[in-house]
């Protein structure tokens, strides 16, 4: 007994492509999502100001946010004389099941 399979239509490369385009977009979704929860503390505004968000495409599923404030890490974590106030970290934990749960929709057929 044999079998025998014919491809005559392979659609396997547009369907990858329109996955990587939802998923690139629920990244971005949740960078933006990420600096709109962040509560950096306020002295003087620059931090809370200093926001960048760098989008996911469909070749980079990456997004990234973040603080261009060269300070902004000490804040996060602190230092042998400052205590650490948390921002970002908060932040990335409250968007996360909203991530989790848009990613699945994403990629369930």
């Amino acid at each position: 007994m044999s079998v025998s399979i014919a491809v005559t239509r392979n659609d396997l490369p547009k369907i990858a492509s329109a996955l990587a385009g939802k998923v690139a977009a629920v990244n971005t979704k949740a960078a933006f999502d990420c600096i709109a929860q962040a509560r950096p503390p306020v002295d003087t505004g620059n931090l809370k100001n200093a926001t960048t968000v760098t989008a996911a495409t469909a070749g980079d599923l990456t997004a990234i946010a973040g603080w261009n404030a060269e300070y902004a890490p000490h804040v996060e974590y602190g230092t042998s004389r400052m205590a650490a106030q948390p921002f970002a970290r908060p932040a990335s934990e409250a968007v996360k099941p909203g991530w989790i749960a848009a990613m699945k929709q994403a990629v369930t057929p």
